[in-house]
């Protein structure tokens, strides 16, 4: 999945990944 990717790499983005699941 690249949504975990990139919430790894950007803080903002991993907030919105957990949201997701």
């Amino acid at each position: 999945i690249s949504s975990e990717s990139s919430g790894e790499a950007m803080p903002m983005k991993a907030d919105r990944k957990r949201i997701v699941g």
